[in-house]
């Protein structure tokens, strides 16, 4: 491989945030020494779809330096004088962190970037067996009961929140693939990969532990496959994929198993990828990727040869992509491993000002990008009551991720007012699932702050029925637990939710309860839930249980004339999730 190339690979593994000032106060030094090399270091990170991230925090050999509001950074670092290869760590809150590895002796210039979290969801009972679902490509994460444990080895109960991030292989998603798609396979032998489907997840209690799955515990991912093809290999049902995930260790994907081409009825090709996997981290349905092609790139300012920061995004015949992101020297480079027909859209920045440069080809041997000043230049902000937030913000159809410390995003548009729109996480009212949204006008200079104080209903949750039967009983309580989630048509218009949900009522009697759930366009709701309810009867207890995927009507109904008497000392109530104690007369011990 041209060594060259193996330089914009090992940078392009810090596909996450590799920048900071070095004068930065958050910035941690380890003094040079005989055993150390120094190292003269600049950055840029930026979002996928290309605006800065600030405040991003990048760890080297027990150094850390932070990203600047430009999401530049120019720094020294001290390496190791023997290791071969040094792993950089990237984090920064609110996206999905990665790790890179690259040969101590050529890192100089370093361009990465980095994808927001997708969900951040709330899961009220962690040990329960459950559906987690996403609001991005009908992703979904099957867990059985008691499937995770704490660091310390203890099984994980209660409280626990998932960052849980599809990632949208079709579109800016991939500029930050991580590692550049750079991998480890089942041989030991290093390769590079194209994507049917990747997911990020983290799970963290209330005490901000990460957690792991239990050994012996598996998890069940699915998501969406957007394309019918994969480098010019169609897929169909039963198709094996290779599965890959991120080792943080190495900053390399590693192979792990195989997944599968599944039917779907909510994905618009009707296929899925579904994979069974024993921990977290980001994992990849993926395919070793061999490309024929080389590109010789270079870029020019004011048409004088200019270093730059490039991303390449390759659009295959069949439609499926590549990225390569790295640095370009002012004398150009050769990017190998390139596909030989498609189509290529460059994004393109100067290290060191704000030229930039947004240009598509079809695959040629020679590009040549030429940077111009940006047209557009804002640092961008959200605040809502006051107080600055995470926000998805759009400007001329394209979204950027802003951080709450706000962003810069440069363009190339050609507009002397910008229109700007922002939307913040869903919340959830009494009869209706909102978004705070708000928009604001600039030049193509200033600063923008754009107030979320508009409150937009996104869709009105639905009415159900909720009743709990007993003959011959009126002054008994029925006492409900459910766990539920929602599922889109598509994977471009769906709120999916995953939430719990406690009623206590009256016996033989109706109660009009609000669920976060839109109907579908053929009156079938896209739905399913658990649902446990009791009612207790001095030391007896009569239960019920109700499990849907898709309701016709809008009930949910417990007879408990079905239903026999539990002997409420034979119940063992110190539990923290239902079990079945009695088969005989189907009793179970459930949380109260």
């Amino acid at each position: 491989m041209n060594m060259q190339w193996k330089k914009i690979l090992l940078a392009t593994m810090l596909g996450v945030a590799l920048t900071g000032c070095g004068s930065s106060s958050n910035d941690t030094h380890v003094p040079p020494s005989e055993n150390t090399i120094q190292q003269q270091m600049s950055a840029l990170i930026l979002t996928s779809s290309g605006n800065s991230i600030r405040n991003a925090t990048i760890k080297i050999a027990g150094q850390s330096f932070t990203t600047d509001v430009a999401g530049k950074a120019n720094f020294t670092v001290n390496i190791p004088q023997n290791d071969e290869y040094v792993v950089v760590q990237i984090e920064k809150a609110g996206f999905v962190s990665q790790s890179v590895r690259f040969k101590a002796t050529e890192l100089e210039n370093i361009n990465a970037r980095l994808i927001a979290v997708k969900n951040v969801i709330e899961v009220p009972a962690i040990e329960k067996a459950q559906v987690i679902e996403s609001s991005e490509l009908n992703a979904s994460i099957t867990l059985p009961a008691n499937a995770f444990v704490r660091p310390n080895g203890e099984v994980a109960t209660g409280k626990v929140t998932v960052e849980f991030s599809p990632w949208d292989i079709q579109g800016d998603d991939l500029n930050a693939m991580p590692a550049n798609g750079v991998a480890q396979n089942a041989q030991n032998e290093i390769v590079n990969l194209i994507s049917a489907g990747m997911i990020s997840v983290t799970f963290k209690n209330e005490q901000g532990e990460t957690l792991q799955l239990a050994q012996g515990k598996t998890a069940e991912l699915r998501m969406d496959l957007p394309v019918g093809s994969i480098d010019n290999q169609g897929m169909s049902i039963g198709t094996e994929i290779p599965m890959w995930y991120f080792d943080e260790s190495k900053g390399l994907w590693v192979e792990d198993g195989v997944g599968y081409v599944v039917e779907s009825n909510q994905s618009a090709t009707g296929l899925a990828v579904q994979a069974t996997v024993e921990h977290f981290s980001t994992w990849n349905w993926d395919f070793q990727y061999q490309g024929a092609a080389t590109v010789f790139v270079e870029c020019f300012a004011e048409n004088v040869a200019a270093p730059c920061h490039v991303t390449a995004n390759a659009t295959l015949t069949d439609n499926s992509k590549i990225t390569r992101t790295g640095y370009v020297p002012a004398e150009g480079i050769q990017i190998v491993n390139m596909p030989s027909a498609g189509r290529i859209d460059w994004l393109a920045s100067h290290p060191n000002d704000d030229t930039l440069s947004e240009v598509s080809s079809v695959i040629p041997d020679r590009v040549r990008i030429d940077l111009v000043p940006a047209k557009t230049n804002n640092l961008v902000r959200c605040l809502k009551d006051n107080q600055a937030i995470d926000c998805v913000v759009t400007l001329n159809g394209r979204d950027y991720s802003i951080g709450k410390e706000g962003s810069i995003v440069r363009t190339s548009l050609d507009a002397t007012q910008l229109q700007w729109q922002a939307r913040a996480q869903y919340v959830e009212g009494e009869t209706a699932v909102y978004s705070h949204t708000g928009w604001a006008v600039s030049n193509t200079t200033e600063e923008v702050t754009i107030l979320l104080d508009q409150q937009t209903k996104l869709f009105d949750k639905t009415p159900f029925d909720l009743r709990c039967d007993l003959d011959n009983e009126t002054d008994l309580t029925c006492n409900v637990q459910m766990y539920m989630g929602t599922y889109g048509n598509d994977g471009s218009d769906s709120e999916g939710l995953s939430v719990s949900k406690t009623y206590s009522l009256p016996i033989n009697q109706s109660l009009m309860v609000y669920l976060p759930v839109r109907p579908s366009s053929n009156n079938q709701l896209n739905f399913w839930m658990e649902a446990w309810a009791y009612v207790n009867k001095g030391n007896l207890q009569r239960q019920g249980y109700l499990e849907y995927e898709g309701l016709t009507q809008n009930k949910i109904y417990f007879n408990f004339n079905d239903s026999s008497w539990c002997d409420g000392e034979y119940v063992d109530r110190d539990i923290e999730v239902p079990r079945l104690v009695d088969d005989q007369n189907n009793c179970w011990s459930i949380p109260q």
